[in-house]
């Protein structure tokens, strides 16, 4: 799928913002451009938390998590592989992630933090977290605005982008 912006990385395993933290890093670029709008991306077929009396009481798996911008007219999702319009970016996560049963929805930073629970990235397969998202900490919103792949500008350049 062709990025608007790439960031010269091809498989996002290859950082912790494509596999565990990509919601800090969604949240250290939204924090750095002004955005306030995240784009959810989950698995019902990897179930986070489910209620072993009620089948369609579950919790999804978060596969990825994009932060959304407005730029030129256009709706763009930033992770850590670069910039897309936002209508491709489930596909591509569906694709990239290997999702059996791909849902997505527009979340605030609040719907994005309760997400999220007190264990880090490492503790929550062996802990059975509740919530599919590690805890966001101050101190690693700002590492993660550190990063090239957050801090770049957000611009459209001129590509061609077949829709």
């Amino acid at each position: 799928m062709p990025h608007i912006r790439s960031s010269g990385i091809e498989d996002p395993h290859d950082s912790i913002y494509g596999s565990g933290a990509c919601h800090i890093h969604a949240i250290a670029a939204a924090r750095l451009h002004g955005g306030s709008r995240f784009l959810i991306v989950e698995d019902h077929d990897e179930v986070q938390w489910s209620n072993a009396y009620d089948e369609d009481d579950y919790v999804p798996a978060v596969v990825h998590v994009y932060s959304l911008h407005d730029i030129d007219g256009q709706r763009i999702a930033r992770d850590i592989l670069g910039d897309r319009l936002a209508e491709n970016a489930a596909k591509e996560s569906e694709d990239l992630y290997g999702i059996g049963n791909m849902a997505s929805w527009e979340a605030s930073l609040g719907e994005l933090m309760d997400l999220t629970q007190g264990q880090e990235p490492d503790q929550m397969i062996e802990d059975g977290a509740d919530n599919p998202l590690a805890r966001v900490r101050e101190e690693l919103i700002l590492e993660a605005m550190a990063e090239p792949t957050v801090i770049v500008p957000l611009a459209v350049v001129d590509m061609e982008v077949s829709l």
